[in-house]
């Protein structure tokens, strides 16, 4: 009897904590589906390291889909670059004013 009880106990002990690992391994981003992973990944990433993070947009931008990332801190705004594609690569060729298709994907 004892024995069941010391495997049973391993057993409920490694499901729980599972549970638990896999909650808070992977905080879920509520974005529009076929969102690319590496945008989802930036937002989660964002949040976490400056909490400045406001909104996403995405954006076509001579042909291209772009995302820009709106940041409520000021100073946060000048370090990071604000406008990236679909890989996560910064953008440069961008103007916003011209951009075309644009949709709000995250926000606050």
């Amino acid at each position: 009897m004892k024995k069941s009880k010391k495997y049973l106990m391993a057993f409920y002990s490694s499901f729980l904590l599972g549970i638990l690992l896999s909650m808070g391994s992977c905080e879920k981003v509520d974005v529009p589906k076929g969102t690319p992973k590496c945008i989802k990944q930036k937002i989660r990433e964002e949040n976490k390291k400056s909490g400045c993070l406001k909104a996403v947009y995405e954006y076509e931008c001579n042909g291209t889909i772009v995302y820009y990332f709106e940041y409520d801190c000021p100073t946060f705004v000048a370090m990071q670059p604000t406008i990236i594609d679909t890989k996560c690569n910064d953008f440069n060729g961008c103007n916003l004013n011209v951009a075309t298709n644009k949709k709000l994907i995250w926000q606050r």
